[in-house]
């Protein structure tokens, strides 16, 4: 039998059906406000959507363990297209050595204090422990709205940590660039410093949100649109110089590409700092077309030419 809910017609009346032939059941369809629906389609499908949103929630067992609530607050930001989810699931183990087996009335204050105390040492930062209470908050919340859960209790953090400070001078701007062997991370850096978008906004980047002629950078992902949204930032002279390098050699749709496929992260391409005689072999062997042969010639030119960059235009 069919575990879904659908639209069908009864006596020229909405109903929803689920199942098919011996073992196919109708069920009336109502309004929010108790009223039967007969012919309004709009209408149907929204309590046929309830009515799938129900017998899902009678399927579950009464009180969920936090492992189960998080999973399935995980696939609700899957579904709901959110492609990086590296963050999320790094919460989840998290969660599932310290939290994964209450359920959660157990969250108590108590409770919240151990798991600050467990991750300070572990050696994180508040900052890095709001954040983490932040993506369980957020799990709770999303059970509670969707009714897995009678409430969402409130998890207390840790102070706001203070601001950093410190800002890097430009001669250490320059060591910075020209310490990444590697031309993804040479690019991810100049764009990160001449647009301050985070990183997930620049390893998402498309090409169709760079406009070169018009010399602006838009952030904004039109297909996963946010409350906030993203900034349109202007393109200096240094980006400007690199995008066009990227541009002609580029694989993919996506700005920042390796191996010709886009990447989730770029921490693995920080640590490790390839010379370029890897970066050769590694163009060479794993695209072998005219354009990595244009991006490694365009790649040790500007590696070799030690072009200077800067903020102003």
């Amino acid at each position: 039998m069919s575990d879904q809910w659908r639209r069908g017609k009864h006596r020229k009346r909405w109903v929803g059906i689920i199942g098919t032939g011996k073992d196919r059941r109708r069920a009336t369809l109502y309004t929010p406000q108790g009223d039967r629906i007969e012919t309004d389609a709009k209408a149907a499908d929204a309590a046929v959507k309830r009515l799938n949103h129900d017998t899902k929630l009678a399927s579950l067992p009464t009180t969920l363990s936090m492992d189960e609530i998080y999973a399935l607050y995980e696939k609700d930001r899957k579904d709901h297209g959110v492609v990086n989810l590296t963050r999320i699931k790094e919460v989840g183990r998290t969660l599932h050595r310290i939290w994964g087996h209450l359920a959660p009335q157990d969250l108590t204050k108590e409770e919240v204090a151990r798991f600050t105390r467990l991750r300070r040492a572990a050696g994180c930062r508040d900052g890095t422990i709001r954040n983490e209470l932040a993506y369980i908050q957020a799990a709770l919340a999303f059970a509670a709205k969707s009714g897995i859960v009678g409430s969402a209790p409130r998890l207390p953090k840790p102070p706001v940590p203070r601001p950093r400070e410190r800002w890097l001078q430009r001669d250490e701007l320059i060591k910075l660039i020209e310490g990444a062997y590697e031309f993804h991370v040479k690019l991810f850096i100049v764009l990160a410093i001449t647009t301050a978008g985070r990183p997930k906004h620049i390893l998402e980047l498309t090409w169709d949100r760079v406009d070169l002629e018009r010399r602006i950078i838009n952030l904004d992902n039109l297909t996963q649109r946010t409350r906030k949204g993203r900034a349109r930032v202007p393109v200096n002279d240094t980006a400007l110089e690199h995008l066009q390098l990227a541009r002609e050699a580029a694989q993919t749709d996506y700005v920042i590409e390796v191996d010709c496929r886009p990447i989730k992260s770029i921490k693995r391409g920080v640590r490790r700092r390839h010379g370029a005689r890897e970066c050769q072999m590694s163009a060479n062997t794993r695209c072998g077309t005219r354009q990595a042969s244009t991006w490694r010639k365009r790649a040790f030119r500007w590696l070799r030419s030690g072009n200077s960059w800067g903020t102003a235009r």
